[in-house]
């Protein structure tokens, strides 16, 4: 393959990026700005027909909308749940690793464990 031929392909590889990028965003998956930045410059895109600080702030405005949506809502109130609940699994397998240095007998591991494990099942059946 010539040098040009493998130079095309990657630039429209680059350029179907950009495009499944920016579909993302009006989708409402959202993408890395910063990354989509990066390639639009190495393309030399920038000020031909709009400058990079438009596209961002339409982006911007897209990524907001779609959060006062309802149910983008519903959704980031979920992913704190979740966080919380692996942050409290965290803690509960901590303290069953470290109950037999403290002389804790080893039924209480097991129910420590077993418990951390059925809670998000609990949970995410429910959800």
């Amino acid at each position: 393959m010539s040098r040009e031929l493998i130079y095309l392909k990657r630039r429209i590889k680059k350029l179907v990026t950009i495009i499944e990028s920016l579909d993302g965003f009006r989708s409402g998956y959202f993408t890395d700005i910063d990354r989509l930045m990066i390639m639009y410059k190495e393309l030399g895109l920038g000020g031909r027909i709009r400058k990079w600080k438009d596209i961002r702030r339409d982006l911007e405005r897209l990524v907001l909308s779609s959060i006062r949506t309802k149910e983008a809502r519903k959704y980031l109130n979920y992913e704190k749940l979740v966080s919380k609940v692996y942050k409290i699994i965290l803690i509960l397998m901590t303290i069953s690793l470290l109950s037999p240095l403290l002389g804790i007998p080893i039924l209480t591991i097991t129910l420590v464990i077993a418990l951390s494990t059925i809670f998000p099942i609990i949970l995410f059946t429910r959800l």
